[in-house]
């Protein structure tokens, strides 16, 4: 993935969406350089059919992780422990 400044994006901004809708990778833009070892701020751009995919993506692992939780909670007691003991037990029972 292509990194850019802000400032070079809004100066190359022409050139870097040419070559962004040619090649349909993702660019990074920072606009806050990290200090020693965090992440820099800023956005990735991305074609919209490629944004489109993940978020299909994404609401698929959200529906099926909702339905995983919901059928755990309907096949399991839903008492709740009444000490640490018994909590500890019940987290580690499967």
């Amino acid at each position: 993935m292509d990194i850019y400044t802000a400032t070079n994006f809004f100066k190359y901004q022409h050139t870097i969406l040419e070559t962004l809708d040619k090649t349909k990778q993702p660019i990074e833009i920072i606009t806050i350089q990290a200090k020693e070892n965090s992440a820099n701020k800023g956005y990735v751009l991305m074609p919209k059919e490629e944004y489109q995919q993940l978020t299909t993506v994404q609401d698929e692992q959200l529906h099926q992780a909702e339905s995983d939780i919901r059928r755990y909670a309907l096949t399991h007691d839903p008492k709740a422990p009444v000490n640490n003991d018994e909590m500890e037990k019940w987290l580690t029972e499967d």
